[in-house]
């Protein structure tokens, strides 16, 4: 059976999954064998990702290009202009909005370097749960992959990337009234959390939010601060320069 949107399955290796971070590495090359090599694997030609939508560029007033985010980097895809039912798709696509991208990894020579580009070949609006699911299952993955490598800086800040990645995975089962209790410091868990329960339709007044988890300990700038990382992973937007809403 053929999706609207992409080209039939039949004619793809199987993708990698990968996270933002270790695909936009600057040791990316091309694997001899086929394929791309980071300093921590080798991986087919096509990959499989999942991460919000963060911005749409257009380019002589067409679509051009998508950058879609995890807790972990940003990728930038560059749309081909004869895909115009994928094309179509994503000019339909909200901003933020959870999306789930098959795209096949290409090389392009300039001025002697090589430069990776990725082209999406398959669009499906997904929904937070999936990227959760996602995004446990490839950092879980990463970190197995990596413990095969000596010790280094590049490792360590590999590692903390993920770990870090995994505390913003929004779990279903914490109990916000124990998780409270005592504590003195707020995971980004519970800022989410926190901002969800303020929510009206148009989001949560950032001044509530920052006076809520005064209340359990946080500092003002440390609210702020843990505000903007989730804005920065696409965990969460401002409509207004008031206003707070997840994605």
């Amino acid at each position: 059976m053929r999706s609207s949107n992409h080209h039939p399955l039949s004619r793809m290796t199987v993708a990698a999954c990968i996270t933002a971070w270790e695909l936009t590495s600057e040791n990316v090359s091309v694997a001899s064998g086929g394929g791309f090599r980071t300093p921590y694997g080798i991986f087919s030609d096509v990959i499989f990702f999942v991460g919000t939508l963060t911005e749409k560029t257009l380019k002589n007033d067409q679509l051009s290009s998508l950058r879609i985010s995890d807790p972990t980097g940003v990728i930038t895809l560059s749309l081909v202009p004869q895909n115009t039912v994928l094309i179509r798709t994503a000019e339909t696509l909200d901003i933020p909005s959870f999306v789930a991208i098959t795209a096949t990894v290409k090389f392009r020579i300039c001025a002697g370097k090589s430069h990776l580009e990725l082209h999406p070949v398959i669009l499906t609006p997904v929904n937070r749960k999936i990227r959760d699911a996602w995004l446990c299952c490839v950092a879980i993955r990463a970190l197995a992959r990596i413990t095969a490598f000596p010790p280094s800086s590049e490792r360590k800040k590999f590692v903390d990337v993920l770990r870090n990645a995994l505390t913003n995975v929004k779990d279903e089962n914490f109990d916000p009234i124990s998780m409270y209790e005592n504590s003195t410091t707020v995971t980004d868990n519970q800022l989410l959390l926190i901002i969800a329960e303020l929510s009206g339709k148009k989001g949560a007044t950032i001044s509530d939010v920052i006076s809520r988890v005064k209340t359990l300990g946080m500092s003002e700038i440390d609210a702020k601060n843990a505000l903007s990382r989730l804005m920065e992973k696409g965990e969460c937007y401002a409509p207004t320069i008031e206003l707070i809403k997840i994605a």
